[in-house]
């Protein structure tokens, strides 16, 4: 999983180890709390963080569509 969102042309960095852990652990609490009909705002937020769409090839190149 990617979990850095672009705000520069920087290509986003590999999570490391405890962040894919976090992420899959918030996921998983996400899922359950949805599954029995309720949300908690925190743990929403931080599954949306960590889940970012990987680039295109269009999107990374300075120079247009490879």
């Amino acid at each position: 999983m990617k979990h850095i969102l672009c705000v520069s042309g920087s290509v986003p960095g590999r999570a490391d180890g405890f962040q894919d852990l976090l992420c899959e652990i918030t996921h998983q609490t996400a899922l359950v709390i949805q599954a029995k009909g309720g949300s908690l705002p925190f743990i929403t937020y931080m599954d949306e963080k960590c889940q970012v769409t990987p680039a295109t090839p269009q999107e990374i190149s300075p120079y247009g569509p490879i």
